[in-house]
């Protein structure tokens, strides 16, 4: 509205013979093609993160152009979108082309005291605009979170696309210039005080440094193996879902191992999940793996130089592709000794856009480690569950129409949604065997199981943040008592590196509260920070969040 009103009413009212009707024409088609482009584009991307345009616009900035592009065109229809668009743009342009064309009102008395009211209400009215049906922020429609209703899409209706961008792009601006202030040396010792840390400590560190008495297993692993699923998420093992049955792995490590359900990722997609194992930090909004260690400094608080350090050869395998996110430079630079990816594995042909099948995946890792003469520490990345969702599951056993009748009414019954799960049951099901199949060629194996983020099933209908963001994780091998972890023990992948170092260590087996980017987990309930009523726990959270803007800054 501003456009049109700037650059052609007010050039008008001064000077008759502006072209304001052209003018107008052109803005306002820019305008609705623009906006109805936005639309078309913005149901696909509600499919993936249950949220219009969000901050993962800029982690889509850095990632495999390829593979998105791949998985537009294969998963969400692509071309029939745009042409769906461009047919909707030339509706709508027409249509407002039409309505234009009423002759403007224009008063023949009075004209002062009408031009006097306009440049009083024009400006007023834009402001109130400007704030979301308000004067100022406070009250009108927050940018972040515009909820009115206890439904998501239509919270997410009441922001339109351009105003959802600007979340973006203010969410992110915003993230950035917290994580990269200046932090003082005395704000920088409170954090590490309020972690309970040793502030005169000559690094970070040392400062974290911990010596247990307590008992480790009975027999040093030959093999520690964590993997990191693809969306390997919380909700197919809830009551309500389990009778599915994809999660089959996941309820067999849950009887035979240790298992904690009250679990939150690091960050809300692989990558910023991925760079809390590799560097040992909470996700700052910033993106460390571009960053971090090129300037020679190893990071001591990642899982990989947590491993060096117990004396394992670390060896990090990826289902994808070297580039995707300078992931092969990044692990290397953060304590891995060996990284290998899918361009090392045999295709089959069934290979997608996002890397290989996860059973060629954990076939190839399992025929490298029978020739490990060292201790090792495999971290593997899985690839499978993520669109495009390509892979002939049906071909491998998903039983689609058993599954089909047991679906509840919170989940859709289309095609598509159909394909997801059989992608779930996938991944999970050669997880199982990999393990299984491990496990006999050395019984010592440890195994550390969790996911890198979950919501990015699509509901039919609000579930909980259980189901929305909630993962598991799982400790299994020989000697791991299915009593290691309590009930209601909370934690997240930061807690994982310690708690191999010696499988019983307070961050994560006397914990009954975690938190990532957003979320947070105290006394059993899951909540958004925003609403944290704990002080203590606020503080404990910023400190944290201090203490790796710190870390990353001082290592750029």
């Amino acid at each position: 509205m501003a456009f049109p009103f700037v650059f052609g009413t007010v050039p008008y009212a001064v000077w008759g013979r502006w072209p304001v009707a052209r003018i107008r024409v052109v803005l306002g088609s820019v305008a609705a093609g623009l906006m109805t482009l936005l639309f078309v584009i913005r149901i696909p991307y509600y499919e993936i993160f249950h949220q219009g345009f969000n901050i993962m616009l800029f982690n889509g900035m850095k990632d495999d152009k390829a593979a998105i592009w791949d998985t537009a065109v294969q998963q969400y229809q692509f071309w029939p979108r745009l042409l769906g668009a461009i047919l909707l743009m030339a509706l709508f342009i027409w249509l407002l082309q039409k309505v234009l064309r009423t002759p403007v009102w224009q008063p023949h008395c009075h004209v002062r005291i009408w031009t006097g009211l306009a440049i009083v209400f024009v400006p007023v009215f834009a402001i109130f605009c400007r704030f979301g049906g308000a004067f100022h922020s406070d009250s009108g429609v927050p940018w972040e979170s515009a909820a009115r209703t206890r439904y998501v899409v239509l919270n997410e209706a009441i922001l339109d696309d351009g105003q959802a961008l600007y979340r973006a792009y203010s969410t992110h601006k915003r993230a950035t210039e917290k994580a990269l202030r200046p932090i003082s040396e005395e704000e920088l010792e409170e954090a590490i005080v309020q972690l309970g840390g040793h502030p005169e400590a000559d690094s970070i560190e040392a400062a974290f440094l911990r010596r247990t008495t307590s008992t480790p297993l009975a027999k040093r692993p030959h093999h520690v193996i964590v993997i990191l699923g693809e969306n390997y998420a919380l909700w197919p093992l809830l009551p309500e879902y389990r009778a599915l049955g994809l999660a089959k792995t996941g309820e067999w490590l849950e009887a035979n191992g240790a298992h904690t359900y009250y679990f939150l990722p690091n960050g809300n997609g692989t990558m910023t999940s991925l760079n809390g194992f590799l560097t040992g930090l909470p996700d700052v909004g910033l993106y460390v793996n571009y960053t971090m260690g090129k300037h020679g400094h190893l990071d001591g608080l990642g899982i990989g130089a947590t491993m060096k350090r117990m004396g394992y050869k670390t060896v990090f395998w990826y289902g994808g592709l070297r580039s995707w996110q300078d992931i092969e430079h990044f692990t290397l630079r953060e304590g891995f000794d060996e990284f290998h990816c899918a361009d090392e594995l045999p295709d089959q042909g069934k290979s997608s856009s996002w890397g290989v099948p996860d059973g060629v995946l954990f076939d190839g890792i399992r025929e490298q480690m029978k020739y490990d003469a060292d201790d090792t520490f495999y971290f593997i990345l899985t690839t499978s569950n993520h669109p495009p969702f390509a892979y002939d599951v049906d071909e491998e056993g998903f039983p689609r129409d058993a599954v089909a009748s047991k679906l509840p009414l919170s989940i859709p019954t289309d095609k598509a949604t159909m394909d997801q799960l059989g992608h779930i049951w996938y991944a999970d099901k050669v997880m199982g065997d990999f393990i299984r199949q491990v496990q006999q060629d050395d019984s010592s194996t440890l195994f550390v199981v969790t996911g890198d983020h979950a919501e990015r099933f699509n509901f039919a209908s609000d579930v909980s943040l259980w189901a929305l963001s909630g993962i598991p994780c799982y400790f299994y091998g020989d000697g791991v008592r299915r009593d290691l972890l309590d009930e209601q023990m909370a934690g997240s992948h930061l807690q994982i590196a310690p708690t191999l170092a010696e499988l019983i260590l307070p961050p994560l087996m006397e914990s009954n509260r975690a938190f990532n980017h957003r979320l947070y987990i105290e006394d059993g309930e899951i909540g958004e920070q925003k609403d944290l009523a704990d002080d203590a726990f606020r503080q404990e959270i910023e400190a944290a969040r201090t203490v790796a803007s710190w870390v990353v800054m001082h290592d750029r």
